[in-house]
């Protein structure tokens, strides 16, 4: 009997998976250079590949297509994301790190990831006219942890 071979369903979600694969892949591959020679953190290449495979660039990922609630869709993305970067994080970090540094840590830290959460928010807010603050905020806070 011979072997039926099926293909896969080009549905408008597996393409973004594909999209997104395809970027993990290829930054892997370019992040030496982006990130130490030319000083650009993974989520300003995030945003920029976002915003050029986006809705409002070439549309490979709309999430409004997949669903009438994409207010829903995008929370869950964002939670995705925002635990991804932060285990990410918290995983390069050495084992007794924040033990030996946790005042300089808190003082420098907090202040800082606070004032670039309102100040990107602020910049978004006022880049994209459409967009409401809350909105910024959340965009935001997907940016600050990566990029105190």
């Amino acid at each position: 009997m011979p072997l039926q071979v099926h293909l896969v369903d080009l549905s408008p979600v597996s393409i973004a998976y594909f999209s997104l694969g395809g970027f993990v892949v290829f930054f892997s591959m370019i992040s030496l250079l982006a990130k130490e020679k030319l000083y650009i953190g993974e989520s300003v290449l995030a945003t920029v590949f976002g915003i050029i495979v986006g809705p409002h660039g070439a549309n490979i990922f709309n999430p409004r297509s997949w669903s009438p609630d994409s207010n829903a869709i995008t929370l869950e993305v964002m939670r995705i994301t925002l635990a991804t970067g932060l285990f990410a994080i918290g995983v390069e970090l050495p084992q007794a790190y924040l033990a030996r540094h946790w005042k300089s840590l808190t003082i420098m830290v907090v202040p800082t990831m606070a004032i670039g959460w309102v100040t990107s928010a602020g910049f978004m807010f006022a880049l994209f006219p459409g967009l409401s603050f809350i909105s910024a905020l959340c965009i935001s806070a997907c940016l600050t942890p990566t990029d105190p």
